[in-house]
């Protein structure tokens, strides 16, 4: 096990407050609730690459939870991804569900809590997937993905078909088919349509080829939901993490074109209309159902960026009144410890705002399993905690249930299995001031189900 050095501060966030409604106004805030941050250098870095490494902190004596880096295994070779095996019963290559078919069906353990979360997203399926190795060597509880998944870009249920077939037949994907429960939703290139939403034709269609691909059953709710979003509870009371995956893409109304000249960072401007949807009103009364549930730390994935807001790409912050939506959604739960996953991106970084009022919002972005740009970028963001990782990387989740309040870290790592991105977190400092911890009053004597 290589050696690690570690170096650790308090990172007092010194930021703006994320924006809210079009044309509201913006006044000072309090500092945000106190980060740690930990750096474990890897080996020496390759110079194209040393500017993509997070800062070094100064040294502290404040003590935090540290997780060591396991040793790095000797790669092995990615195998060529076959094309899918046609039968008379299979003429077009379609899922083989006793095969292919994963993960959704799979219960999270109750009666132990989560430690290690990994996740990602952003796979091509037709090019070469390393990273596996890197995931399987955190001896992860569970992964989640994150939206594309795979890139089919199509309206032709067959083409989607193979595609998720030739992710299914790459070897370091069965190897944590195998090894891991897997959660998923989806972003536009494995909905069917680039940047799509509401008017791609072949959505409920496509629906139930990423279902039958990630295992949910034939009789499960999800079959008849418009959507693939869902939720999941896991762990024993006082230890429980909930899921919470969105679906960003079926219900979701037209974004605002910028004009041709103005299209530097991105195509999309802000749409001023508290009338257009990012999630539709069932997912939305969904949601803020979810987070009524008593959970010590909740995770909402977003294919999408919810806290960044510079860029023109896909975020939330393309439809401003839902963005201030969600947020609202979270403090009318009084949902405390909650941290946003994200994806799309073709990097990673983390984000911080104190849009949540009481306590900061937290936007973790992994996207690059295989897709990342591998070269620097100058997108504006400036609620980023450090630097953008640009090369392939998975995002990493680990839970310290030692104390009453949970100690999270968050991590990028790379192929080589270098942190990228290092932050420590205590969760006192993500909840409600005025109640503290509203999870722990009147607790169940069972654990709640999970959404379906």
């Amino acid at each position: 096990m290589r050696s690690a050095v570690t170096l650790i501060f308090i990172l007092t966030l010194a930021l703006t407050g994320c924006s809210g409604m079009p044309g509201a106004e913006t006044t000072p805030e309090s500092p945000p609730a106190v980060v740690d941050e930990t750096v474990t250098p890897g080996p020496p870095q390759e110079p194209e690459q040393a500017s993509e490494t997070a800062e070094q902190p100064e040294a502290s004596s404040t003590p935090v939870p540290v997780v060591e880096s396991p040793a790095e295994p000797t790669p092995e070779p990615e195998a060529t991804s076959p094309t899918p095996q046609q039968s008379p019963s299979n003429p077009m290559g379609e899922i083989d569900p006793d095969d292919h078919a994963i993960g959704g069906y799979r219960e999270l353990p109750s009666d132990r809590p989560l430690t290690r979360i990994a996740f990602g997203s952003c796979a091509r399926e037709d090019r070469p997937q390393p990273i596996w190795d890197a995931v399987l060597a955190q001896e992860p509880q569970l992964f989640i993905f994150a939206g594309d998944n795979v890139y089919a870009d199509t309206e032709d249920m067959n083409a989607m078909r193979a595609a998720y077939s030739e992710l299914a037949a790459r070897p370091g994907f069965r190897k944590l088919k195998a090894a891991t429960p897997i959660l998923a939703t989806w972003d536009d290139h494995d909905y069917g349509v680039n940047d799509g939403g509401k008017h791609y034709a072949a959505r409920a269609e496509s629906q139930q080829v990423f279902l039958d691909f990630w295992g949910v059953p034939a009789d499960s709710a999800r079959r008849e939901r418009e959507g693939v979003y869902h939720s999941v509870i896991a762990g024993p009371v006082g230890q429980r993490t909930q899921i919470i995956l969105l679906d960003t893409r079926y219900h979701r109304d037209d974004l605002e074109l910028l004009p041709a000249n103005m299209r530097r960072f991105g195509r999309y401007a802000e749409k001023d209309d508290p009338d257009a949807t990012m999630l539709g009103d069932e997912q939305w009364e969904w949601l803020a159902e979810q987070l009524r549930k008593p959970a010590e730390l909740r995770i909402i994935v977003s294919s999408i960026q919810v806290v960044a807001e510079e860029h023109g790409w896909e975020r939330w912050a393309e439809l401003p009144w839902q963005r201030e939506k969600l947020f609202e959604t979270i403090r009318e739960a009084r949902a405390e410890r909650v941290i946003f996953l994200s994806g799309d991106r073709h990097h990673g970084e983390l984000s911080v705002c104190h849009s949540l009022g009481d306590y900061p919002a937290l936007d973790l972005t992994a996207s690059g399993l295989n897709q990342a740009v591998r070269r620097e970028i100058d997108e504006r963001n400036h609620h980023r905690i450090g630097k953008p990782v640009t090369v392939n990387h998975l995002g990493m989740i680990n839970i310290d249930w030692a104390q009453e309040d949970p100690i999270v870290r968050l991590r990028l790592i790379d192929e080589q299995q270098r942190n990228r991105l290092d932050h420590t977190i205590n969760t006192r400092g993500l909840t409600f001031p005025e109640t503290g911890d509203n999870t722990r009053q009147h607790e169940p004597h069972h654990q709640p189900p999970s959404d379906p």
